[in-house]
Order: structure tokens, then C-alpha cells, then sequence
């Protein structure tokens, strides 16, 4: 007999035991990602306690000045018949 000979029993029972746990270790670490999601909900929710869509930012300060550029990738079809037309456009 070879010294470094495996049966094939030991190397499939060490297979299992290998995948056993991993799957215990992938299992225990995907409950602790609940908590965390849990948290970072009410985070969010905290942040946005209070906010009203219908105000201004900054209200009672100084106006808020919001520079956009508009790049025109493409237009489509015009129609004159129903007044209608095409464009694909880059807001940066």
C-alpha cells in the first residue's frame, strides 16, 4: 500500500463534512444581514421623518441654485400630424 493512499470512503465522508459546513457557516452569516437591513431601513425612515415634497430646500434662506446641462443624443421621428416627437437626452 502507498502511504499517501486515500480511500475514496474517507475522501467523499470529508467532502461532506467540508460542504456541511460551509453551508452552516454561509446560513449563520446570512441571519446576522436581517438586523442590518432592519437598521439601515430606519435609518432612512429617521432621515425622512418630517420631510415635506411640497417645500423648497433651504426654506427661509437663501434660494438653492441648480445648474443642469442637457445633452441631445438623438431625435427621432418628428410628426407634424400629431405633434409628436422623439429625443434621447442626457441630464447632467
Amino acid at each position: 500500500l502507498k502511504k499517501n493512499f486515500i480511500p475514496a470512503r474517507l475522501s467523499w465522508s470529508a467532502f461532506c463534512h467540508i460542504v456541511f459546513y460551509a453551508v452552516v457557516l454561509l446560513h449563520s452569516c446570512s441571519s446576522y444581514e436581517v438586523p442590518q437591513t432592519k437598521a439601515v431601513s430606519a435609518v432612512l425612515d429617521s432621515l425622512l421623518t418630517g420631510y415635506n415634497k411640497e417645500l423648497r430646500p433651504g426654506l427661509g434662506g437663501e434660494r438653492v441654485v441648480i445648474l443642469t446641462d442637457i445633452l441631445i443624443k438623438s431625435m427621432g421621428p418628428i410628426s407634424e400630424q400629431d405633434m409628436s416627437y422623439s429625443m434621447q437626452v442626457y441630464f447632467r
